[in-house]
């Protein structure tokens, strides 16, 4: 019988980690880790203040509020490259199951975005940045949910 291969994502909102385990008593192990630089770039760019509206006719100038926070929009474009770069993974691998860890925003931005072939495989997530978390220590963190 073949071994359950599980696909591990492990994010915050800077950086990343991909991990494989090939079975139970296997472990994790590494096969990326991507940085928002090198995934994202530089790619949103924002004005230095925010523009002006006219309440009408000689009316007043007010200032707009921005309709999303910079730390936000860098998010949600980190978790739509990030999920590109897991996607490619998924095709070239044979994996049964997705496992996804990150903080409570990220997570719902990767949700958010989540492809549907991801989705139908997606088996837990964890609201932990488990990011720096030693691979030998990963295990018990998804004890709940894998085995790994």
């Amino acid at each position: 019988m073949k071994p359950v291969e599980t696909l591990v994502v492990l994010a915050n909102e800077r950086e990343a980690r991909v991990l494989v385990n090939e079975g139970v008593g296997k472990g994790l192990r590494q096969l990326r880790h991507l940085s928002r630089k090198a995934v994202s770039g530089d790619r949103i760019a924002y004005a230095d203040d925010s523009g002006r509206s006219r309440s009408g006719p000689g009316g007043a100038h007010h200032k707009m509020e921005p309709s999303s926070s910079e730390v936000r929009q860098n998010r949600e474009t980190f978790a739509a490259d990030l999920l590109g770069e897991v996607e490619k993974t998924w095709a070239k691998g044979s994996y049964d199951r997705l496992v996804i860890s990150a903080p409570p925003k990220m997570l719902g931005a990767v949700r958010e975005r989540l492809p549907t072939g991801l989705a139908e495989a997606l088996t837990a997530e964890l609201d932990k940045d488990l990011l720096h978390t030693p691979l030998a220590e990963l295990a018990g963190h998804f004890s709940e949910v894998a085995a790994f």
